[in-house]
């Protein structure tokens, strides 16, 4: 997957079957993780991201999975889950499309002002059945 000096951040879900350490099991250098939920980029994914290339990383995976909650539900089935009273002005980026969520979130670390223009970004859907997983061009 490349030099073994170009460190690598991922982003990913928070889904415990999720078994980031064995997809991560091939990459010779450390790497820094960021998990939320479906994986999503968001401002404070892109601030983890900065601080992680201000440290050296020249690569950026973002791992998407299959069978995830967030493309099972969609945002007001999330706010019916939460408590009583809870605030419902969050929007939870749930996933109505995989593929296009990968793609989106791929293209805002691509064109974040807060990272290097030559980072490289690659997107994969992993499969957790097969345990293998699927780079998706972009």
């Amino acid at each position: 997957m490349g030099s073994e000096d170009q460190r690598t951040a991922v982003v990913t879900c928070m889904d415990a079957r999720l078994d980031t350490a064995g997809f991560l099991d091939d990459l010779p250098t450390p790497v820094h993780v960021v998990r939320n939920a479906g994986s999503r980029v968001t401002a404070d994914v892109l601030r983890s991201l900065a601080v992680s290339c201000a440290m050296g990383t020249r690569r950026i995976l973002v791992l998407h999975h299959s069978r995830c909650a967030m493309a099972e539900h969609d945002d007001d089935g999330i706010r019916k889950m939460l408590p009583p009273g809870a605030s419902a002005e969050v929007d939870f980026l749930t996933i109505a499309d995989p593929v296009e969520a990968l793609r989106e979130d791929v293209l805002s670390i691509r064109s974040s002002p807060l990272l290097p223009a030559d980072i490289e970004v690659i997107g994969f859907i992993y499969d957790l059945d097969s345990r293998v997983p699927r780079e998706i061009e972009i």
